[in-house]
């Protein structure tokens, strides 16, 4: 299944951090977000939520990894986090759970 996959090579990752390279740090973070983002859409949660949000952070520490030097740390809590929120998202999904927001005709 492609989401357990995702899922598998962001712990890996994350218990690994310190054998990664930064753009592969990056690239497996922004696959992340973009798999988060769909199926949020999937579930209904609109791709742009008010407030603070989760995968909006992990955006900007994607792109922060190649502009300067993060700790390893900081990064495996991101990867760890973007795994559990796919986690989570599938678990929604998959339980056929949908979100509505604003008014329902």
């Amino acid at each position: 299944m492609k989401h357990n996959k995702l899922i598998t090579e962001l712990i890996r990752s994350a218990n690994l951090i310190e054998t990664i390279g930064v753009s592969e740090r990056r690239q497996l973070l922004e696959r992340a977000v973009a798999e988060i983002y769909e199926l949020r859409v999937k579930v209904g949660i609109p791709r742009s939520v008010k407030g603070n949000d989760a995968v909006t952070d992990l955006k900007i520490l994607a792109t922060k990894i190649d502009a300067i030097p993060l700790p390893a740390e900081e990064v495996r809590r991101g990867m760890l986090q973007a795994a559990g929120m796919i986690r989570d998202l599938y678990i929604v999904r998959d339980n056929g759970m949908e979100f509505y927001f604003g008014n329902r005709t």
